[in-house]
């Protein structure tokens, strides 16, 4: 890495710390942002709740009250048939005419029975409403569609009131599945005339017999029309809601039939739809009674929909209300809260951001100046580092542990003659040669196993011709955060010194040799001697001239 680019970096590293927190101080309050609003929408969607749950309340309340009247009602209707069934006359004179064969023996008895059950019916309202009469032709002969008939323990007619009908259809299978000492209530029906029809039947007993099958001599049957009675009881009192509305429901096989007139006009058991119609308020509260929850109604609109089971009859009551309607009142409350609270958050988040942005801002404008000083500073110290290193005539250079060049000076790129570009990273063996490379790499490993500096003399041949002697230093460099360990490496060409020494040895022998001859000459037999003084002087100092041994041997030439 050049110290270009490592002056980048170290800048680089700061400016990516300072983007680093601003990021993070960013991150935070966004996250801040959406952990409020989230409990914002929270909030809003707990009051929806809650006012989901008051409104069950109130529908409750009104459901039950719908109940109970139109429980009431059946009650009502079943009293006035059992208090003809526990009347002592027409049980007395019901047990007389199980034992007469004939009619002309009970006419007394069956004309009685007739005047008490047509005074029952019309105090009881089981006569014939107008609602039909439109619908028949004036000079056709009526039908009966309602009144009060009593029949014996086969459910053949003996008696009835004016007007009632024929024991046929609906009502003949009604009261052939009543068994013997049994009441019961028919489902509503479609009389002759088209109009919604109940029937009621209450058993009669012997007189003072006890009430089981053995006793049972008769039924007492009433056939009412409850167009005019039932319809009403689903509307409560003081009502405002114009969408709410309560409808008898019941299940016909796969589907679920509306009993009762619905808002939109549909009659009475004119409207069926299957079970299976995703989200249907009617097929929810036929699954589960006493159920309440947010569904769509026969017109498809969205309601709040609430159910309650009758006891006496299979039906269900289905009270429901626009949603619309009810929650718009709570839905524009709480919209106005979560916006309220939506634009407060929005403001402490801009006033947060203003604030942050302009503390942020100097605090950055600070660092970019230190970081601008710093960079300065770094270019400065590595000018200067050049140009000690690339004034010094000795190669220096900084390998790693694989022999790449990590920093050199100008000496090492002259030697190259490589771009200083091109030789950052490059391997010592493409630049000295395999051999050399491999020496030096080498070194470079030894120095960091024995985390010691070393030094080392050796030759090479740069140029391909001139083999040249360099004494070369490893020293250690630790690893850092930024860099891993390396060597520096400071070569020394000692070869013109090396060339001196040999030099001066050469000529240091020469004088040797004249000194032994010219002793020689003059006495032979101190040769010997001569050789064995100049050795024990001469050769220990093979690399400088001593002019110790100058003196030395100018003394052994005067007693010579």
């Amino acid at each position: 890495m050049s110290s270009d680019e490592a002056v980048a970096k170290v800048v680089g590293m700061g400016k990516t710390t300072v983007i680093g927190r601003m990021g993070l101080t960013v991150a935070g309050l966004l996250i801040g942002a959406v952990i409020a609003f989230y409990l914002v929408f929270q909030f809003g969607e707990n009051e929806r709740q809650r006012e989901l749950q008051a409104w069950q309340v109130r529908m409750g309340i009104v459901t039950e009250s719908r109940y109970a009247d139109v429980s009431n009602w059946l009650q009502m209707q079943k009293a006035d048939l059992r208090a003809l069934a526990d009347n002592a006359s027409l049980q007395l004179y019901m047990t007389i005419l199980h034992g007469v064969d004939d009619d002309e023996g009970a006419s007394a008895e069956l004309e009685y029975l007739g005047n008490l059950l047509t005074v029952t019916a019309e105090r009881a309202g089981f006569t014939a409403t107008n609602s039909g009469a439109s619908q028949v032709n004036a000079n056709v002969a009526r039908q009966g569609v309602a009144g009060i008939a009593l029949l014996d323990a086969k459910n053949e007619l003996v008696v009835s009131s004016h007007g009632f009908p024929a024991l046929v259809g609906k009502l003949q299978a009604f009261l052939a599945e009543l068994k013997p000492g049994e009441a019961g209530i028919s489902q509503v029906f479609l009389n002759a005339e088209g109009q919604p029809t109940m029937a009621f039947a209450e058993p009669a007993f012997v007189l003072q017999g006890d009430e089981t099958a053995d006793s049972h001599i008769g039924v007492v049957v009433g056939v009412k029309q409850v167009t005019e009675e039932l319809p009403p009881l689903l509307v409560q009192p003081g009502a405002v809601e114009k969408s709410a509305e309560a409808v008898l429901l019941r299940q016909e096989g796969l589907n679920v039939e509306y009993i009762s007139p619905l808002h939109d006009g549909t009659p009475a058991l004119k409207k069926k739809l299957n079970m299976d119609t995703p989200d249907l308020a009617a097929a929810f509260v036929m699954r589960d009674a006493s159920g309440f929850g947010v569904m769509k109604d026969y017109k498809g609109d969205e309601v709040l929909v609430l159910g309650r089971a009758f006891e006496e009859v299979p039906w269900v009551l289905m009270y429901k209300i626009d949603r619309q309607v009810a929650l718009a009142d709570s839905e524009a409350r709480v919209s106005m809260l979560v916006i309220v609270l939506g634009m407060v958050i929005v403001v402490v988040l801009i006033g947060m951001l203003a604030l942050w942005y302009f503390g942020t801002s100097k605090r950055a404008k600070e660092a970019a100046d230190k970081f601008e000083k710093l960079a300065d500073r770094f270019a400065g110290q590595r000018n200067f580092m050049h140009l000690v290193t690339d004034s010094q005539p000795n190669t220096i250079a900084i390998f790693d542990r694989d022999g790449n060049y990590r920093w050199f000076n100008q000496r090492v790129i002259e030697q190259s003659g490589l771009e200083r570009v091109d030789l950052f990273d490059k391997n010592v063996s493409a630049v000295l040669g395999p051999i050399e490379g491999k020496k030096m790499i080498g070194w470079v490993d030894e120095c960091l196993d024995n985390e010691a500096p070393h030094t080392k003399t050796h030759k090479m041949n740069l140029d391909g011709k001139t083999e040249r002697v360099f004494k070369s230093d490893f020293i250690m460099i630790p690893s850092n955060e930024q860099y891993a360990a390396a060597v520096l490496v400071v070569s020394q060409d000692i070869t013109d010194s090396v060339r001196e020494r040999e030099k001066r040895e050469t000529v240091m022998r020469q004088l040797v040799s004249t000194l032994v001859s010219l002793v020689d000459r003059r006495d032979p037999f101190s040769l010997r001697i001569i050789r064995n003084v100049l050795q024990m002087y001469l050769v220990p100092l093979r690399m400088r001239w001593n002019w110790i041994v100058l003196r030395q041997i100018r003394r052994l030439l005067q007693a010579v």
